[in-house]
This record gives structure tokens, C-alpha cells and sequence, in this order.
């Protein structure tokens, strides 16, 4: 621990973050204030240009994860369809899952 009483993790963030149906924490994705994106920011690495988020959710409806273009410090890096895992619904019909890999926003 610091002075501070923060741990050296805390100060300098997660390289990687893994996080699957979420619920809530997803809503409102496309809005750059949205709990997904402040937590993120809070969590993610800052000085680890490489460092990564991955998410699953549902990839269809108002419940998919929406990414605000350049208005976060975050960019998309791949959206992944379940299907290319050949995930299924319980009733045999293709997952509407998907696999979400994130980034800091890389400046140039």
C-alpha cells in the first residue's frame, strides 16, 4: 500500500478486464456518461497501451452494447458473434451473444 492507502493495482489499473451479462451495467451504452464507460475508465489501464477489455452480451435489440464513436476513451477493436463458437439457445437456434474487445482510445 501507499501512503495513500491505495494499493499500486489500484493506482495503475487492470490490463485486462472480462466481464459477461452484466445487466445493467450495460444499459445505456451509447451514451458516454453510461456506467459501463465510467467504470471502465476507473478500471482499465492507462500507462498499458495494450491492455484490453472483453464483454459478453447480447448482440441484438436495445440491449446491445453500443459504442459512442470518439466521444469515450474507448475504442472497439472487434465484435465477435457467438455463432463463430457455434453457441446455441436452449431451442437449438443460433446465440444472439457476441463477444465485445475493447481498448483505450489510441491517440496519434
Amino acid at each position: 500500500l501507499s501512503r495513500d492507502n491505495t494499493s499500486k493495482q489500484d493506482q495503475q489499473g487492470f490490463d485486462i478486464i472480462i466481464g459477461s451479462s452484466l445487466q445493467s451495467l450495460f444499459d445505456g451504452t451509447q451514451d458516454e456518461n453510461a456506467q459501463l464507460w465510467l467504470a471502465l475508465d476507473t478500471l482499465l489501464s492507462r500507462s498499458n497501451p495494450s491492455a484490453i477489455v472483453i464483454l459478453s452480451h447480447v448482440r441484438s435489440g436495445s440491449e446491445r452494447i453500443q459504442v459512442p464513436h470518439e466521444t469515450i476513451p474507448f475504442e472497439l477493436v472487434r465484435r465477435i458473434p457467438g455463432d463463430r463458437f457455434y453457441m446455441k439457445t436452449r431451442d437449438g437456434n443460433n446465440s444472439d451473444f457476441e463477444l465485445i474487445v475493447l481498448r483505450r482510445r489510441q491517440v496519434q
